[in-house]
C-alpha cells in the first residue's frame, strides 16, 4: 500500500508544481504533448486499473488523470501553450489510436501498451523544444514524476505473482518507459 500511495502523492506534487510554474510563466507547455497527456491519462487510468485489477495499484494513474487534466485546463485558460507545429499534429493523430485499439480488440492490456508507446512519442515535441532552446521547463517536477513512476514500477514488480493480475511484464512497460522519458526531460531541462 505504501508504494502506490507514495507514487500518487509524488504524482500530484509534480503536477501541482508544474501548474504553479505555468502560472508563474516559468514553464510553457507544448500543446500536443499536454493535450495527449490529459486525454491519455484518463484512458490509462481506466486500462491500467482493469489490467492490474486494482485501484490501489493504479492510484498514481488515477491521480494523474485528474491532475493532468487540471494542468491542461489551467494552461488552456491562461493561454500559456507554445505554438503547435506539424510534428505536434502528427502526435495528436497517433494518440487517437489507443482507444480505438481497445475498442477493436477488447483488451485493456493492448491499449495500455499502445498508450505507453504513444506517451513515449508524445515526449518528442517537448524534448525537441528543449534541445533547440525554445522550451522553458524546470527540472524539479520532471524528477518527481520520475520517482513516482519508479515507485509504481517497483510496486508492480513486488506484486508480480498476484494471481488475478495479467502478466506483470505488460504492466511494467508504461511505468518503466515513463521513468526514462521523465528523467530525460528533467536532465535536459
Amino acid at each position: 500500500m505504501f508504494l502506490p500511495l507514495t507514487a500518487a502523492l509524488l504524482h500530484a506534487t509534480a503536477y501541482t508544481l508544474y501548474a504553479l510554474q505555468v502560472l508563474a510563466n516559468d514553464s510553457v507547455p507544448n500543446p500536443a504533448t499536454w493535450s495527449i497527456w490529459a486525454v491519455l491519462a484518463v484512458v490509462n487510468a481506466v486500462t491500467f486499473s482493469k489490467g492490474a485489477k486494482s485501484f490501489l495499484k493504479a492510484a498514481q494513474f488515477i491521480t494523474g488523470s485528474v491532475t493532468a487534466t487540471v494542468v491542461w485546463l489551467i494552461t488552456l485558460h491562461v493561454g500559456k501553450f507554445a505554438p503547435i507545429g506539424t510534428l505536434e499534429y502528427w502526435v495528436i493523430g497517433v494518440c487517437a489510436a489507443s482507444p480505438l485499439v481497445w475498442w477493436l480488440l477488447g483488451k485493456a492490456t493492448y491499449a495500455n501498451i499502445l498508450i505507453g508507446i504513444i506517451l513515449i512519442v508524445s515526449f518528442i515535441p517537448t524534448v525537441r523544444r528543449i534541445l533547440d532552446g525554445t522550451a522553458t521547463e524546470q527540472p524539479l517536477p520532471w524528477f518527481i514524476w520520475t520517482l513516482a513512476f519508479a515507485c509504481t514500477s517497483i510496486n508492480i514488480y513486488v506484486h508480480r505473482h498476484d494471481e488475478h493480475e495479467i502478466s506483470w511484464k505488460y504492466m511494467m512497460f508504461l511505468p518503466v518507459s515513463m521513468v526514462f522519458a521523465h528523467l530525460l526531460v528533467g536532465i535536459l531541462a
